[in-house]
């Protein structure tokens, strides 16, 4: 997914973050840096730290019916993840990994924290592309503009 065109990309980052906060999940994270990543794009469902063992935060949210598991894509991340998706069904919570899964594949992220500035590059990025026109030069539709071929003709 990390190909695709920006507008694209940008279009289903927000259709995710719009997901998730309409369905009122509660959300794990593995330290406040991440949290902090999460509120600054605007997130306000409940977000949890693991500031103890996968068990222990299970039985914190015990009172949920399912949680979002957004750890880091990097090695560490992805066994906290594994352990999460294991404690929560024990505490009658489900565990919801697609965001996760969908998030790191259109950011191309290794940590939560990289969320906000990831997420701007791709907003300016796409911006400029809309300014520029750049695909439009490229492919000589822009009115006025004769391809290379064409002006080696005339």
């Amino acid at each position: 997914m990390r190909n695709w065109p920006l507008l694209r990309r940008e279009a289903a980052i927000d259709k995710l973050f719009d997901d998730l906060a309409q369905s009122e999940m509660q959300i794990i994270v593995e330290g406040i840096h991440d949290r902090d990543a999460l509120q600054k794009v605007g997130f306000t469902n409940q977000i949890f730290t693991l500031t103890a063992s996968p068990d222990t935060v299970a039985e914190r949210l015990a009172a949920f019916e399912s949680a979002a598991i957004l750890t880091d894509w990097d090695p560490a991340g992805e066994l906290l993840a594994t352990r999460l998706s294991d404690a929560l069904p024990a505490h009658g919570i489900r565990p919801n990994i697609h965001f996760r899964e969908q998030l790191g594949a259109l950011l191309g992220a290794r940590t939560l924290e990289e969320l906000p500035s990831r997420l701007n590059g791709i907003r300016e990025m796409s911006r400029m592309g809309d300014i520029c026109g750049k695909n439009l030069h490229r492919h000589g539709q822009v009115p006025g503009l004769r391809r290379r071929e064409d002006r080696r003709d005339g």
